[in-house]
């Protein structure tokens, strides 16, 4: 669920299909797109207008502790 932080409220929901736990999450700086770190070291990147997977990144052996866009 995305809320609006200025009024509380609730603006949209995303059903994010993780292959595992999302351990770390974060916006992009624009505010478009959100990425996942899971428990089995992949990474999802999801548009939020469309709500669909933009793509997966796997490669890491464990669990996603953190995460940062760069431009």
């Amino acid at each position: 669920t995305i809320w609006d932080m200025a009024n509380g409220k609730e603006v949209t929901s995303i059903n994010l299909n993780f292959r595992g736990a999302c351990s770390e999450l974060i916006y992009s700086p624009d505010g478009k797109k959100i990425a996942c770190g899971d428990d089995e070291g992949a990474i999802s990147i999801w548009d939020v207008s469309t709500k669909t997977e933009i793509r997966t990144l796997i490669g890491h052996i464990k669990r996603i502790n953190a995460l940062s866009f760069s431009p």
